[in-house]
């Protein structure tokens, strides 16, 4: 009977052992999988209950009952620590991603959804009245960088004709391409121009419609409104690293906008300063199971200062609601006066060009973006109008 009680044990302990191996396995590879959707940190954290679940089999299999009782208690102290750890790490990535500003999604998909022409619903930019002119069946092709999409969209939608209009007439293809010219109109800012053309590709048009100031900001309690230009340098250059130098204190955290380059460039063209990497986080790649350094997206904390285009923010309005944007030399990026008179010191031109000689209905459609019309839905696009 003892030995049939042995046996019976030793089975009953295998089957414990067994399952809770595989409910481990499980659980461990859902988290890997859940690293694609969740924090890592988070992952990491909760991945640490397998030890809990460890600690209970063991008392579970444990014959002694005193013995069994002590394991258990010790688990239930692990355990409430292990959730605590959880809660504190949830937490921490809650408010990280209530103060961080993402940038807008400039994806295909994402543009066409909201700013859709000939859609009631998008967000494009409107007139008051219709036109009294509109291109017909031989309507220009307009192509757009991608943060100026909602522009020349809005220009499609009160100047093309909805029943002749053409998909291939507005896209944002990777026009930013030397190996052939493109047809159509060319919708980008000039930084952009400086840095993928070279000097002997001949650019037809390059007429400037609009300028997109690039804007400063920080948080809205932070004691500095304003910064020289020499200041400036000083700190995307990495020379200033905190705000005693510039006024106020504590440590500053500069965030330079990871994905896009055209800003960097309209520092380097302007201030002849290469902007440093900024703030970084470690991230995990679950494809290539290794730890990486990449930049951040900014946080609104106490002593950031992060930079976009006006047009970012004007487009982003409740992202950016806690933010206050700081003046350069005493001028600020939303004094449209002063950005066309050229006072501010970091302005994209965003211009219209051909890469060959321009047509008729080319030559048409940049009058009308220079007319007052155009003009007002450049400014209703988030842009300074140059008129």
């Amino acid at each position: 009977m003892n030995t049939v009680s042995a046996i019976k044990k030793i089975f009953e302990c295998a089957g414990k052992i067994l399952a809770v191996t595989l409910i481990g396995i499980l659980y461990v590879a859902l988290c890997f999988f859940m690293l694609i959707f969740i924090d890592w940190r988070i992952i990491f954290t909760a991945a640490t209950l397998i030890i809990p679940l460890v600690v209970f089999l063991v008392g579970w299999c444990m014959p002694d009952s005193k013995a069994r009782k002590r394991t258990f208690s010790a688990n239930a102290v692990i355990f409430a620590v292990i959730i605590l750890c959880i809660i504190c790490t949830v937490f921490v990535n809650v408010y990280e991603h209530a103060v961080t500003i993402y940038d807008l999604p400039y994806d295909q998909n994402t543009l066409a959804e909201r700013y859709s022409p000939f859609d009631d619903g998008s967000d494009i930019a409107r007139l008051e009245s219709e036109p009294d002119f509109k291109f017909g069946k031989n309507a220009p092709v307009l192509h757009a960088q991608s943060c100026y999409y909602s522009l020349a969209s809005s220009f499609v939608n009160a100047y093309y004709s909805e029943s002749e209009y053409s998909d291939d007439c507005l896209d944002t293809r990777t026009f930013l391409s030397t190996a052939y010219p493109q047809n159509g109109l060319l919708l980008t800012n000039s930084s952009s121009i400086h840095e993928y053309y070279p000097e002997d590709l001949r650019i037809y048009g390059n007429t400037t419609i609009a300028k997109d100031p690039l804007v400063f900001y920080t948080h809205k309690n932070n004691k500095v409104t304003d910064l020289s230009t020499e200041e400036l340098k000083g700190i995307l250059g990495g020379k200033i690293t905190d705000w005693s130098d510039v006024v106020g204190n504590g440590k500053i955290k500069l965030y330079t906008r990871h994905d896009v380059t055209t800003a960097k460039n309209l520092i380097f063209q302007n201030l002849n300063v290469a902007a440093i990497t900024g703030e970084t986080k470690l991230e995990f790649n679950p494809v290539f199971c290794v730890f990486g350094m990449q930049n951040l997206y900014y946080r609104n904390e106490r002593g950031a200062i992060g930079f976009t285009f006006l047009s970012e923010i004007r487009n982003n309005p409740d992202a950016y609601s806690n933010t206050r944007a700081l003046t350069v030399d005493g001028v600020s990026a939303y004094d449209g006066e002063a950005v066309r008179k050229g006072l501010y010191p970091l302005c994209s031109d965003i211009v219209a060009f051909t890469q060959s000689p321009m047509a008729e209905n080319e030559k048409r459609l940049i009058e009308i973006m220079l007319s007052s019309d155009g003009q007002s839905l450049v400014e209703k696009s988030g842009l300074v109008p140059v008129k």
